[in-house]
């Protein structure tokens, strides 16, 4: 997770967000990444899917 530089979180209920954000400073507990969050009408592939997490990392070649 020390890789990861970026969260794109998409969020069908936006009042959703303040559970996960708790969850995500367990995951991060220093300093998170940059962060956006959208509000989206719907997911595919269907109704039950309530958040979707995109994330950057970088890797450096070694």
């Amino acid at each position: 997770m020390d890789d990861v530089v970026k969260l794109v979180q998409y969020f069908r209920r936006l009042p959703d967000y303040a559970p996960y954000n708790r969850v995500r400073g367990l995951l991060y507990p220093g300093e998170p990444p940059v962060s956006t969050v959208v509000e989206a009408s719907r997911f595919s592939p269907g109704d039950e899917v309530l958040v979707e997490v995109e994330a950057t990392m970088y890797l450096p070649r070694h």
